[in-house]
């Protein structure tokens, strides 16, 4: 099977080694669930071959790497025959019970590339148009412009568990692949997700990736439950786009998604970019680690149901306990919200088969955070009819590390942090949690305060060292979430300590240094016993 990847595993090496613009995209089949372009033009600009080749990690696979020829494509990704002047892409399609990941890329050298293939694969076989090669469940296709390498378009049920001599799933087969490729090949314009406004627009948002779905394609396997239904209706149309950059000190992402005409209504009703970050500044001020608040209004949920057409079948499981739909969206505000104030080291646990029971080891510990998730109330008349039901049911809600008042409900980790945050004052918000206020939502990571605790409680010295390559280069991250005129905008932003470096060399730097620690506790373990001689 590592033969059917070769000329595609240095996609990772091509992508380093590329110049193009980010519109110049292989053809991909409008049924494509997901779609993943690599902008090869920033991408090459920030990251050379020589920086990837010099990493502890590539010297690692290059002198495990027996076959020549492989090698050989590591070294030199133009001698495949792929065009190392623009982008590879990603997509996957749901076809006959079975999702195809395919990879693709433009060819600069036809009789170069077919001769890597009929050396790694096999004999190239004539079909219409173009021209494909076979191993176990695994293809290659081509003609003078693209080439393509995926999984079988096929699933055979009556095969599920079983493996064919390769150690392959032998499910899969390569049946209805060819009648694909024939429409892969001939397609144009409308058959295609290059021709769709909403790619378009991924394209448009530049960076060095870009991302494309649809929910119509990405639910297809499902459509045998659910497409006759109103949550078949109710799924389709949905369209998310995105991009990753990796600039100099940070890496970061914008994501769009396009929701249909019915969740668009839901949403503009329900949804006001007011997400209550009041409860956070109770954890623990500037001191808090990680955290997220998040606008999930119960009544958009209900509207969501209804319009799903579950509400009669919800209603009646609830009406057992004397509830409804109503007093569920009632009884919550909008607002889940939660945090980590503290990282704690305590004994680890292990079965004592002679006392049958869970035991505290006096020799090892682990590391566990000390935090608290909640949520607001609305009503609360109608939250303790809840609470009470639930109670009736057997869960335990009067723990002391269950605290509530007539605006919030807090699960902690102590009754001492649940009550802070339901009477304490407020304290300040770090820049990250900060981030969160005015949006619909967001979660937010403070590294450097995270990679402090852990250094409390980590023991061995390869973690203590691993924790010190990280805390060198990640400082903090942040992703939020806005409404904006029927769409749903997001912003996730990874910082990094040193904001004069492009983020992909920090990233390489940080890879080379882990690879380095790897390796300097590979060599102080003691080498394996000899083998036992067969008697």
């Amino acid at each position: 099977m590592k033969k059917v990847y070769s000329f595609l595993l240095v996609a990772v090496v091509l992508i380093a080694s590329c110049s193009s613009p980010a519109t110049d995209v292989i053809p991909i089949p409008k049924e494509a669930a997901q779609v993943v372009n690599f902008n090869t033009a920033s991408l090459s600009e920030k990251a050379s071959l020589s920086d990837l080749f010099e990493t502890k990690l590539f010297k690692k696979i290059s002198s495990e790497i027996k076959d020549s020829s492989i090698l050989q494509l590591f070294k030199d990704p133009a001698s495949s025959g792929l065009n190392t002047d623009k982008n590879i892409t990603y997509f996957n399609v749901f076809k006959n019970n079975a999702n195809s990941i395919i990879i693709g890329a433009f060819i600069a050298n036809k009789d170069q590339f077919e001769q890597v293939v009929a050396t790694q694969i096999g004999t190239p076989i004539e079909g219409k148009e173009y021209k494909y090669a076979t191993k176990s469940n695994y293809f290659v296709a081509w003609n003078d412009k693209v080439a393509i390498q995926g999984t079988a378009i096929d699933m055979d049920f009556t095969k599920l568990g079983q493996f064919d001599e390769n150690g392959d799933p032998a499910a899969l087969n390569l049946t209805n692949t060819i009648s694909f490729l024939d429409t892969y090949f001939k397609a144009s314009g409308k058959d295609l997700v290059n021709d769709s406004k909403h790619f378009k627009e991924a394209l448009a948002l530049g960076g060095d990736i870009q991302t494309y779905g649809n929910t119509t394609y990405a639910m297809a396997p499902y459509q045998m439950y659910i497409g006759m239904s109103k949550i078949g209706d109710l799924l389709k149309d949905n369209y998310s786009i995105g991009n990753l950059s990796f600039e100099n000190g940070k890496i970061v992402s914008k994501t769009k998604a396009f929701l249909n005409d019915s969740l668009k209504k839901i949403f503009k009703k329900h949804f006001k970019n007011n997400v209550n970050i009041d409860p956070l500044t109770k954890f623990g001020g500037a001191d808090v680690i990680a955290g997220f608040a998040i606008e999930l209004s119960p009544s958009a949920i209900v509207d969501i149901i209804k319009e799903a057409g579950l509400d009669g079948l919800v209603n009646s499981y609830l009406q057992k306990d004397n509830l409804s739909l109503e007093n569920i969206s009632e009884a919550f505000g909008n607002t889940i919200f939660g945090g980590i104030t503290e990282i704690i080291s305590v004994p680890s646990k292990y079965y004592d088969f002679e006392k049958d029971a869970y035991v505290e080891s006096t020799t090892s510990v682990k590391s566990e955070p000390v935090g608290a998730f909640g949520f607001e109330i609305r009503n609360k008349d109608y939250f303790k009819k809840v609470l009470n039901t639930l109670q009736a049911q057997g869960a335990n809600t009067t723990d002391s590390l269950f605290a509530s008042d007539d605006k919030l409900f807090v699960v902690a980790t102590s009754s001492n942090l649940a009550n802070q945050i339901l009477t304490g004052s407020k304290g300040s918000l770090n820049e990250y949690a900060q981030k969160i206020k005015n949006t619909s939502g967001g979660f937010f990571i403070d590294f450097q305060k995270l990679f402090t605790q852990l250094d409390k409680t980590f023991v061995e010295e390869n973690d203590k060292q691993g924790l010190a390559a990280f805390r060198k280069v990640l400082k903090g991250a942040y992703l939020i979430s806005e409404f904006e005129g029927g769409e749903i905008v997001g912003h996730l932003q990874l910082d990094l300590m040193n904001a004069n470096e492009n983020s992909v060399k920090s990233l390489i730097n940080l890879l080379d240094e882990l690879g380095a620690i790897n390796e300097a506790n590979d060599e102080m373990l003691p080498p394996p016993p000899p083998p036992v001689e067969q008697q």
